[in-house]
């Protein structure tokens, strides 16, 4: 749940429960103020908070800029890390950042779990935007899934056996194996994957993915997905790889 600061008496806005702060528009109680803080940057802001009282110093009220990471020092990364990087950009709307980001977030976690669910060991997943475009960079830890997919089917003695059998028992070029049953008295098959590669199996699912009301695709075509290397080098794909891959708290290096 968000943590909520209102006035007593006072219903604070009815949002989503994966905003991070909900901090009511004195204007406006309807209207959340604290829209564009991630979950991400108030776990940050509680933690250097306490770090600062265990030992208060002037240099946690410095800024400190967070250099971008580039293609080249991301890949170098990636190679050390044995993993892989997918790439999805999309046009930006024309929106303020309050209004932006939150969407821009919810998509990133849309993509990361398309993937998840399409059999791809996800292991983090990150965002940016500048002037022109959003970009979405999840990494995981194979490019390519395995060739094979194992369809579930119903338990033995039910009626939607027959569909079942009738849908997978013929030999053909798509069933690798099966039908057979399982361990558990259920029925399955072993079945041939049309797209392996972690960007084919994005692109064909992006026109369905709830983005944002702002994010969602209008046009096919307009979303581009690309590993890394094949990506255009922009301010957005720097900020979000260096959120990716250069995470790390900022006052531990510190004297």
């Amino acid at each position: 749940m968000p943590v909520r600061l209102s006035e007593p008496g006072k219903e604070p806005p009815r949002l989503p429960t994966d905003v991070a702060l909900v901090l009511a528009d004195p204007v406006d109680p309807n209207r959340n103020v604290a829209s564009a803080l991630s979950r991400r940057n108030l776990g940050l802001f509680i933690l250097a908070a306490g770090a600062y009282l265990d030992a208060p110093s002037a240099r946690f009220f410095e800024t400190r800029p967070n250099a971008p990471l580039s293609k080249e020092s991301a890949a170098s990364l990636i190679h050390a890390r044995g993993t892989h990087v997918t790439v999805a950009v999309l046009p930006r709307p024309d929106l303020v950042d309050d209004t932006l980001y939150p969407q821009v977030r919810k998509a990133a976690r849309a993509v990361a779990e398309e993937l998840s669910r399409s059999d791809f060991a996800v292991l983090g997943e990150a965002s940016a935007a500048d002037p022109s475009s959003v970009v979405i960079v999840v990494e995981i830890a194979h490019p390519r899934r395995p060739q094979v997919r194992v369809q579930d089917g119903p338990p033995a003695g039910i009626d939607r056996v027959g569909h079942f059998l009738e849908k997978w028992g013929a030999r053909n070029e798509q069933v690798l194996q099966g039908p057979y049953v399982r361990p558990d008295g259920s029925l399955g098959v072993d079945t041939r994957r049309a797209e392996r590669d972690a960007e084919a199996v994005l692109r064909a699912a992006f026109p369905r993915l709830s983005l944002g009301k702002d994010l969602t695709l209008k046009e096919p075509g307009s979303c581009e997905v690309r590993t890394l290397g094949e990506a255009t080098e922009t301010p957005a794909l720097a900020e979000a790889l260096r959120e990716l891959l250069a995470k790390r708290l900022p006052w531990l290096d510190d004297p």
